[in-house]
């Protein structure tokens, strides 16, 4: 894979899928889109008072995971335990990530990552080190997991059930599979307890029907 990162609107850095050709982040801002639909996800299980145990699926630069924990470190909830599964079949985000996290290497994304730490800093008001040795922590204490492709490894499904699903795989044209109604269906038997919230950036007919069949009651945002 190469490295064709793009910088949006808002000034934070989005990734162009070579395969597909699509951006990753809306292009009026990588920064401002995840805070918008995934930031008030978490708002909402903070204020509602949900267990903090978090499903995401599409890791990519880690802006999801990196704003749910500093919306989490800034609220009076931050001492309660956090657990995050997070997927990701890219090995090349995967593994960037974690190399900047646990052993502090320089990757490829580095500067996107310190990109999203000072957006926070300056946006949400979290320090950049106490948010980093927020999710060192959390990962030194197996409490964050990752995994590849979900397709390919179900062991998965052993390790919910979770709260709080951020759901932010590519599109339905680029990820067909991740958008079939049966499998999103078993999707959420296997990692939903409620309460739950669940939020994603799309909306199409084979989700609503899933989510319907599941328990679940549908807000929709502009």
């Amino acid at each position: 894979m190469s490295n064709p990162l793009c910088l949006t609107e808002d000034g934070s850095t989005s990734f162009v899928d070579p395969i597909s050709g699509q951006t990753m982040h809306a292009k009026e801002g990588a920064f401002s889109e995840t805070l918008y639909i995934y930031g008030r996800n978490i708002e909402w299980a903070l204020e509602h008072n949900y267990p903090l145990k978090m499903c995401v699926m599409g890791l990519g630069l880690g802006y999801i995971e990196l704003i749910s924990l500093a919306l989490i470190l800034k609220s009076p909830r931050a001492s309660e335990p956090v657990k995050i599964l997070s997927f990701e079949k890219s090995d090349q985000f995967k593994n960037s990530f974690l190399n900047w996290l646990l052993k502090d290497e320089p990757t490829e994304f580095t500067k996107t990552y310190e990109q999203i730490l000072l957006k926070i800093e300056t946006q949400l008001k979290v320090k950049s080190s106490d948010l980093k040795s927020f999710a060192f922590e959390i990962l030194q204490n197996n409490n964050w997991l990752f995994f590849g492709d979900p397709l390919l490894d179900d062991s998965w499904k052993s390790l919910g059930p979770f709260h709080i699903i951020q759901f932010d795989p590519y599109s339905k044209s680029a990820n067909p599979d991740l958008w079939q109604q049966e499998w999103l269906q078993e999707f959420l038997k296997s990692t939903v307890k409620s309460p739950c919230c669940f939020t994603t950036y799309a909306s199409n007919g084979s989700l609503k029907r899933a989510l319907s069949q599941s328990g679940f009651t549908l807000f929709e945002k502009p």
